[in-house]
C-alpha cells in the first residue's frame, strides 16, 4: 500500500482576528486577544501591554479564532467565536472561561459593544443576526435579522446620547441599520446619506463612535464616512480626499472633547469643534495602527506621563503612543505563534514544497534536507504554482498575483505584485498554469463575497500586461486550469461569493480556452448537479482527467465529449460551499492520485480503473521535483512512498 509519513508542521505564526485594550485585576494595562492554532492549539492570552509579557492563557478547544472581544464597563471580558459561533465570558484572574452558549444557527460572531446599562451586543454571520447578552438575568435574546438580504453584521456601535445601535451590513450592498433598543425599530440610513453613492459600496466593513459621530470604513473601495449622530447627517466624506479608516473602531482621550483619534496609514485626529483632520505621525509604523482596538490610559510611568494611547493589532502587535511626549514604541506579545491550517501546497523545481496559511503564513520544505523555513506573514495564498524557476502565489483578498524568486532573500520586494483583479470584482485566485511556449500564466478565480461571476486572467511575462476574461463560465468561479497542446482547460464551481443568496446555476462545468484566438471554444457539464470540477490532470493516456464532486470523469480533447465516468467519491453535501474541491497527481508508479476536500487519500490504477482508498484526513495533494508525493492534514506535511516507487 505504500508508507504515509508525517514531517511536521509547516508553518506557525502568531495570528489574532481582534483584541482589547483593558484592565485585569490587577489594574494592570493588558491586551485580550485570542491567538489561532492549527491542530484544535487556540488560546485566549492576555499579555501585559507595557511589555508584551503573556500573563495568562487559557486553552479554547473547539474554537478556530475570534474576530470580537470586549471588555464590559463591570471588568467582564467578552469573546465572540469564529468556526463555532459561540459566546465566552471570562472574569480577570480566573483560570478558565464561561462558554454562554451558541448563538442561534450562526458560525461567525463579529463586532462586540456595550450600551450604558450593561448589555452587551454582538452582530454575526450567516444571518446578519443582531444578539444581546444581560448579564445580570444571564440571557442571550435574539434581537432578529438586521437585513433580509445581507449575511454578514460585520461592524456595530453604540451611541449613548440616542441609547441606539449602528449596525453595519453588507458584502452584497452597504447597509447602515439604525437599532433603536427601546422600541427595537430598525431603520436603514446609508441610502439616505449616499443616495447616489452607496451601492457603489460591498459593505459597511468597520465602525467606531466618539463625540456624537460615526466614524465608518465603507468597503471596496474603502472609503471614509463621518456621520453626526444627533442629525443624522454626513459630516465628512471625499472619496478622493485619500483619507481612510484603516482601523476596527476610534478612540478618544479623556478630557478632550474636541478630537476622535483613528488609524489606517497614519494616527489622525479629527476635531469635531473645526471638521479638520490633524496628522499626529506618519507611516510609521503603518501596521500598528490598523488596529482591532486602542485606548488613552494612565500607564503610571515617568516615562510615559499624562495619557497613553494603547493600541493592538494583527500578529499581536502593540504600539504606545504618547500625547505628552510624542514618544511611540512598538511592541509584540510574547507568544512564540501556533501552527497554521494549510491552505495550499506546491513542489516546486528547487526540490521544494511551499505552502500557504489559512489567512496568513508562508514557508517551504526542503525535501532533502528535511527542514522547514521560516514562516512569513504573508496573505492567505489560495494557490501556488511555479514558471520558469520562480513560485507564484494567488492570494485572497482581490485576488492578487505576487512573483516571488527563490534563489532571492525574501524583502519588500521579493515577493512582488504582479496584479490585483479586485477592478474586476474578484477575490480568490484558485487555480494558476502556466503555458510556456506562449510565455503567459493563467489564474482562475472566484468573485468577491457579492457576486458569482469568476473570471480567467492571462498575465504576459514579456509585457506585464493582463487580460482578464470575466463570467467566461455564466454565474461560476474557475478554481483548476490545465495546459495541454495549445488549449487552457478550466473547471469551474457554482459557488460565489459567501456573501451572495447562493448558487443560480446547479452543475460546474469543464471548458477550453484558446489563447491564441482569446475565447472559450467549449463548455460541458461532466456531471450533472454536481457543483464543482476540479482536479484537472494531463492523465496517463492523453486524456484530461478531472473530478465532479464524487466522479472522476475522462475528457478526450480530439472528440470533445467524456470518454469516462464512474463514481468512486463521498458526495459533497448540497449546502456545502465547496470552490477548489480536488487534487490529482501521476505517481512515480505510473497510478493516479488524488485528495479531496472530503479529505480522502486515494489511488486509481489507470491500467483497470481500480480504486483505492488510502487514507482519511489529507487535502491538497502535490509533489516534489522527484515525484514524491506530499500532502497535509490540518497543520502538518505528510509525505506519501507507494511500495513499488522505486
Amino acid at each position: 500500500m505504500g508508507t504515509l509519513e508525517r514531517k511536521g508542521t509547516a508553518l506557525s505564526l502568531l495570528i489574532n482576528n481582534g483584541s482589547a485594550i483593558g484592565c485585569d485585576e490587577r489594574g494592570r494595562t493588558v491586551v485580550y486577544t485570542v491567538i489561532k492554532g492549527g491542530d484544535d492549539s487556540t488560546v485566549f492570552a492576555v499579555a501585559d501591554a507595557m511589555t508584551g509579557d503573556i500573563v495568562a492563557s487559557i486553552d479554547m478547544p473547539g474554537v478556530d479564532g475570534a474576530w470580537g472581544l470586549k471588555q464590559a464597563s463591570d471588568g467582564t471580558v467578552y469573546i465572540g467565536t469564529y468556526g463555532n459561533g459561540r459566546l465566552y465570558r471570562y472574569k480577570p484572574g480566573d483560570d478558565r472561561l464561561t462558554d454562554l452558549g451558541r448563538l442561534g444557527e450562526e458560525t461567525v460572531v463579529y463586532y462586540l459593544t456595550e450600551s450604558d446599562d450593561g448589555i452587551v451586543y454582538t452582530g454575526t454571520y450567516p444571518n446578519a443576526t443582531l444578539f444581546a447578552y444581560d448579564p445580570a438575568a444571564n440571557e442571550v435574546r435574539n434581537l432578529g435579522r438586521m437585513h433580509e438580504e445581507e449575511k454578514y453584521l460585520d461592524s456595530l456601535a453604540y451611541d449613548p446620547l440616542r441609547n441606539a445601535l449602528y449596525a453595519g451590513l453588507g458584502r452584497q450592498t452597504a447597509r447602515l441599520v439604525r437599532y433603536d433598543i427601546a422600541t427595537g425599530h430598525k431603520e436603514e440610513l446609508l441610502a439616505k446619506l449616499l443616495p447616489h453613492a452607496y451601492s457603489k459600496y460591498s459593505s459597511v466593513f468597520c465602525m467606531g463612535y466618539g463625540l456624537g459621530k460615526l466614524f465608518i470604513r465603507l468597503s471596496k473601495p474603502d472609503h471614509l464616512l463621518i456621520v453626526d449622530t444627533a442629525t443624522e447627517t454626513v459630516e465628512y466624506y471625499d472619496p478622493d480626499g485619500g483619507i481612510g479608516l484603516g482601523c476596527k473602531t476610534v478612540a478618544v482621550m479623556p478630557g478632550d472633547g474636541e478630537r476622535v483619534y483613528m488609524g489606517g496609514k497614519r494616527l489622525r485626529a479629527y476635531n469635531v469643534a473645526t471638521r479638520t483632520f490633524e496628522d499626529r505621525f506618519p507611516d510609521e509604523p503603518v501596521k500598528a495602527l490598523h488596529f482591532h482596538d486602542a485606548k488613552f490610559v494612565e500607564l503610571r510611568d515617568p516615562q510615559w506621563p499624562g495619557h497613553t494611547m494603547v493600541s493592538s493589532t494583527e500578529g499581536g502587535r502593540l504600539l504606545l503612543y504618547n500625547k505628552t511626549t510624542g514618544r511611540t514604541v512598538e511592541r509584540k506579545i510574547g507568544h512564540a505563534g501556533a501552527p497554521v491550517h494549510i491552505r495550499s501546497l506546491y513542489g516546486a523545481e528547487d526540490g521544494r514544497v511551499y505552502a500557504g496559511g489559512y489567512m496568513l503564513g508562508f514557508a517551504s520544505y526542503d525535501c532533502a534536507g528535511g527542514t522547514f523555513s521560516e514562516t512569513k506573514e504573508f496573505g492567505q495564498a489560495e494557490s501556488i504554482a511555479g514558471f520558469r524557476g520562480n513560485v507564484y502565489a494567488g492570494i485572497y483578498g482581490n485576488a492578487e498575483l505576487y512573483e516571488y524568486d527563490p534563489a532571492q532573500p525574501w524583502s519588500a520586494r521579493n515577493p512582488r505584485k504582479l496584479f490585483s483583479l479586485a477592478p474586476y470584482g474578484q477575490d480568490r485566485p484558485f487555480a494558476i498554469v502556466g503555458a510556456e511556449p506562449l510565455g503567459k500564466l493563467f489564474v482562475g478565480t472566484v468573485p468577491d463575497t457579492h457576486s458569482l461571476q469568476g473570471a480567467l486572467a492571462v498575465y504576459d511575462m514579456a509585457t506585464g500586461q493582463t487580460q482578464v476574461y470575466k463570467n467566461i463560465v455564466r454565474d461560476q468561479g474557475v478554481v483548476s486550469l490545465l495546459y495541454k497542446n495549445g488549449l487552457v482547460y478550466g473547471g469551474t464551481t457554482i459557488y460565489g461569493g459567501l456573501g451572495t443568496s447562493g448558487p443560480t446555476e446547479s452543475s460546474g462545468k469543464l471548458f477550453v480556452f484558446d489563447p491564441a484566438a482569446g475565447e472559450k471554444t467549449l463548455e460541458i457539464v461532466p456531471v450533472a448537479g454536481r457543483g464543482t470540477v476540479s482536479g484537472l490532470l494531463d492523465g496517463p493516456d492523453g486524456l484530461v482527467w478531472g473530478i465532479a464532486d464524487d466522479h472522476l470523469f475522462k475528457f478526450d480533447p480530439a472528440t470533445g465529449a467524456i470518454a469516462y465516468l464512474e463514481a468512486k467519491l463521498p458526495r459533497n453535501e448540497t449546502n456545502e460551499t465547496v470552490w477548489a474541491d480536488a487534487d490529482l497527481a501521476i505517481g512515480r508508479d505510473g497510478n493516479v492520485y488524488g485528495t479531496n476536500a472530503k479529505r480522502k487519500f486515494f489511488r486509481i490504477r489507470p491500467e483497470t480503473m481500480e480504486w483505492t482508498m488510502l487514507g482519511d484526513g489529507f487535502r491538497y495533494l502535490t509533489q516534489d521535483s522527484s515525484g514524491r508525493l506530499y500532502m497535509s492534514d490540518d497543520s502538518a506535511l505528510w509525505t506519501y512512498v507507494p511500495d513499488d516507487a522505486g
